[in-house]
This record gives structure tokens, sequence and C-alpha cells, in this order.
């Protein structure tokens, strides 16, 4: 589980260039490794705040800082987990305005 939040919002400049809401999007990526560039221009093209992507079909020694270079557009952070097997994996891309925390959840019984 992770929790996110953001520093908080401060108006500035003229109110046509506020932006009031956050921009979130969920990408079932089917691997990541071909589509580096399209999913970098999506974000830069809507503004995305966070992007959570699911299936990025890498292993933990195989995300390489040159792929991660080709996703994150500038103003950005990136976060993975892989998969341990083939298939699965999660990622965010968010904007380095927002914090990202690692927390674990015990289930109930």
């Amino acid at each position: 589980m992770t929790t996110i939040s953001q520093t908080p919002f401060t108006p500035s400049g003229p109110p046509s260039q506020l932006k009031p809401t956050n921009f979130f999007c969920l990408l079932n990526a089917r691997s990541v490794n071909n589509k580096s560039f399209f999913i970098k221009d999506f974000v830069i093209d809507r503004d995305l705040d966070i992007l959570a992507i699911t299936e990025t079909w890498t292993q933990p020694d195989l995300f390489e800082q040159n792929l991660i270079d080709c996703l994150c557009p500038t103003g950005y952070l990136f976060r993975h987990v892989s998969c341990e097997t083939r298939g699965g994996g999660e990622a965010f891309l968010y904007k380095q305005s927002y914090k990202f925390k690692n927390t674990t959840t015990t289930p109930k019984i």
C-alpha cells in the first residue's frame, strides 16, 4: 500500500494558470519496455500529476536507469515494484510536489 500526499497548494499567478484539481491516471501497460516514449508523452500532454502503471513486465535486475530516464519527464519522480515471476510489476510516475510513503498492511482475521 502507498500513501500519497502533496505539499500544500499555495495559489500564485493569474487565475487562468491555477490548477485546482489533481489528475490521476491508471495505465495497464502490458510491458513498458517498448512504450516508454509513448508513456512519457502521454504524461506531458495531459499534465498528469500521478500515473499508476500496472503490468510493467520487468524483472528487478532488468529495470535499468536508461528505461527510467525514457519514462520520466523532467520534474517527475519514479517508483517501481517488480514482480518475482514473469509479468506483473507496478510503478508510479508522479510530480515532485507529491510525497510517497510505502506502508504495509496486515490481513484481518
